[in-house]
This record gives structure tokens, sequence and C-alpha cells, in this order.
């Protein structure tokens, strides 16, 4: 395939341009005993991990697990980004419904809590569907993630969600959407991939 770039103008002399290609649908995939449906570039490598490809796309990416019995539970996971980098947005949605809101591509109902660089993170609080709106709750990681593998993990107890990052607690909010959906999520912002090296649900 060749791709040839006409312009009229020297700005694009010397720039460098990528052509990719992209999983639009969702599809299902098995990891770690467990069923998820995926939208965006998600498999499961030779070492059993589950990777996420980035394309700086600019879209949220998630993965949803296809569990209807989760209501009181912990979701715990270890992740890095392959080429070293810290993540970006990258987390998870808890008390999530199944309807996706096209414009940010997430649950129309959840509570989101993602993480960005060594020491940020944000926990949005999406209620689309009941014309509630979407809320933002910003701050610091009590200490900034490691270089390497990085822990993160949600629990989520009869009406309250408590997020911990590498054992340490982050943030904690009462949950009162009535579901139970839980989705991996992240943020292609970047050409990069996060690797999800296992998850522990219970």
């Amino acid at each position: 395939m060749q791709l040839t770039v006409k312009s009229n103008s020297n700005a694009l002399l010397g720039q460098e341009f990528f052509l990719t290609f992209e999983e639009m649908g969702t599809y299902q995939i098995t990891w770690n005993g467990y069923t998820w449906l995926c939208d965006g570039d998600w498999e499961v490598n030779e070492s059993g991990y589950l990777v996420v490809k980035g394309y700086k796309s600019g879209f949220s990416k998630w993965a949803q697990l296809l569990d209807t019995t989760l209501t009181d539970f912990h979701a715990e996971f270890d992740f890095e980004t392959s080429e070293g980098t810290l993540p970006t947005f990258i987390g998870m949605a808890v008390n999530a419904n199944s309807e996706i809101f096209d414009m940010i591509n997430l649950p129309k109902i959840c509570r989101q809590f993602k993480i960005s660089g060594a020491q940020n993170w944000e926990l949005w609080t999406i209620n689309i569907e009941n014309g509630g709106g979407i809320g933002r709750d910003l701050g610091f990681l009590p200490s900034p993630l490691v270089s390497g593998v990085n822990t993160l993990s949600a629990s989520c107890i009869a009406d309250s969600a408590e997020w911990k990052v590498n054992q340490s607690v982050v943030t904690k909010k009462e949950t009162t959407t009535g579901f139970h959906g839980f989705y991996l999520t992240f943020e292609d912002l970047e050409r990069d991939s996060v690797v999800f090296r296992g998850i522990r649900i219970n």
C-alpha cells in the first residue's frame, strides 16, 4: 500500500504521517477465566496478559466484564505500559449499566476512576441516563506510581465504593446507581500499549 500526501505548503515537509487500522466494533475475549466484551484493540498476548493498544484516537476504550452476578465485590488488577512510560487515564468503571453514551464512549451510568501520569487521579460520576450529566472530582495519589508494575483496585460494598492505588486508599464515594457493571477503561491519547498483568475479583 502506498500513501501519498500532497500539499501546496512547505509546512508539511519532513513531517511524519501514520495510517492506522482499528477495530471499530465490539467483540468478546476470554481472559483470566472471565468473558469480556471489548471496544477498541484488545488482545491476550502469549504471556496471558491483556493488552490494549493505543492509536492516539482520543476516544475512550473499554472492556466490560460479562458477569451479571456481581453485587458486593472487590476487583484488583496490575498494569504496566509496554514502553515503560506512565499511563494516560487508565482506570475502571463500577456501578455501571450496559448502555454506552456515544459522545464519551462510556456507560451512561457509572462511576469511573482513572489515573494519569505519576500522581493524578480523577473520579467521574456519570448519569447521562437520568439527565444528571457528569460530575468530576480531582486529586493527587497518596504516593506517586512506581516504575514498572502498579496495582489499582475498587471495592464496591453495599452503597459505597472505595478505590486504592498500590494498596493506599485514594477516595471513597457513596454509590446509589442500582447497577453492578464493571469495566476496564483506557483513554487512547498516545501511541502506546497498556498491559494488564492480572485481575482478581472476589
